[in-house]
């Protein structure tokens, strides 16, 4: 079987993305795949999902996550030039450690979820997959500064020029590939559902909705806050529970206080993570996403694995996996606070209807199973 060598930040952060490669790992070396991990920012790896003993770990170490953080922390203009320089040397000795790695320890297949332009150009012999996990809309951030827009803008000129020279760019949905260019090595391989789908799925009858992500301005929380309280005036017996991390440059403070300036601080939680979120899926009546784009959200396949419908906005990603109408309902602007909440409100005052979206959501999302998605996924190793 093949060798595939795994370059990826770090693997302690409990995100989407970590939480994919170390399922996809497991998966890969349980049907007879050798696999590496190698992590840029960390010193030692541990790991925040469980791995399998038969991978293989490896901390090139080319920075700390504090410090990464705190580069990306500072918003000033001469920050942002000074960065560039910083991202330079970055690259730099990121190109001298996996070089010499790979000179020891070759590989079939090189999968990186970190975008090098001399990493395609390798001379190892191995073949290079460049795996992307973000809309493209999120190249720069939502800031509207000029510095920022025109950093963004190198960097998509830059990405696109190096694309072609990958063996294949495996993105999340058919419309990233048209806006990355539709390059003929370019395919779409989805995620797949993370969770252990339980037996007992949610009964739709209780008066509590579920959001689960990062308290982030891409999250669109803002907006949901806003929905709920038009959705809180008709039906104050109905609780909306938000569980995830916090953003941090804001805080929690912050966006409890946009809960209490829109009214809603009785009809709202915000919850820490948890680890038995499915329990909490379980517990709900149907899912919310209010985000302002999305790549392709693990979040809504958990959902609807537990027999949960689904409301999202039309963000991106969520027009893949939702049917509007069959097992869950798209609001077509982001933004319209409006239309979230009667969509919201649709799905309270039709229970009949949200169950029959519930049923319907179990089932389609089981096109996204591991093993139908790791299918496509050994299509590409061959």
């Amino acid at each position: 079987m093949a060798k595939i060598i795994y370059l990826i930040e770090c693997l302690n952060r409990s995100g989407g993305t970590e939480r994919v490669v170390s399922l996809k790992a497991n998966w890969l070396v349980e049907h007879g795949y050798e696999v590496t991990i190698l992590t840029t920012i960390e010193k030692e790896i541990c790991s925040f999902y469980p791995l399998s003993e038969k991978i293989k770990l490896y901390a090139l170490h080319i920075d700390n996550l504090a410090d990464v953080r705190k580069q990306q922390s500072r918003k000033d203009a001469l920050s942002s030039l000074k960065n560039i320089f910083i991202s330079f040397r970055r690259h730099w000795l990121l190109k001298k450690k996996l070089l010499e790695y790979i000179k020891e320890n070759p590989c079939d297949y090189l999968s990186t979820l970190i975008h090098c332009g001399f990493i395609p150009k390798m001379k190892d012999g191995s073949k290079k997959i460049y795996e992307i996990h973000n809309l493209i809309l999120n190249v720069g951030g939502h800031d509207g500064r000029y510095i920022y827009r025109l950093i963004a803008s190198l960097r998509k000129c830059y990405q696109s020029r190096t694309y072609k020279n990958y063996y294949r760019i495996v993105d999340l949905t058919e419309e990233d590939v048209v806006n990355r260019g539709n390059l003929s090595n370019m395919i779409v391989v989805p995620n797949f559902i993370t969770v252990n789908i339980p037996s007992v799925k949610s009964q739709l009858n209780s008066k509590r909705v579920i959001s689960v992500g990062r308290l982030h301005f891409e999250k669109g929380f803002d907006f949901l806050f806003a929905a709920w309280a038009l959705v809180a005036r008709k039906y104050p017996d109905w609780h909306l529970d938000i569980y995830g991390g916090v953003d941090e440059d804001k805080g929690k403070d912050y966006f409890q206080q946009l809960v209490n300036d829109n009214g809603v601080k009785d009809f709202i939680s915000l919850n820490d993570p948890v680890k038995n979120i499915v329990d909490k899926y379980v517990e709900s009546s149907f899912y919310i996403m209010s985000s302002r784009n999305e790549g392709f959200p693990l979040v809504l396949l958990e959902a609807m694995a537990c027999g949960l419908p689904c409301v999202s906005y039309d963000c991106g990603g969520p027009r893949e996996i939702i049917a509007h109408g069959e097992d869950g309902l798209l609001v077509d602007k982001v933004g319209d606070v409006e239309g979230l909440a009667k969509a919201m409100i649709y799905m309270i005052e039709h229970p009949e209807e949200r169950k029959r979206m519930g049923q319907n959501a179990e089932r389609n999302v089981q096109r996204f199973s591991i093993d139908n998605v790791m299918s496509k996924w050994v299509e590409v190793l061959k």
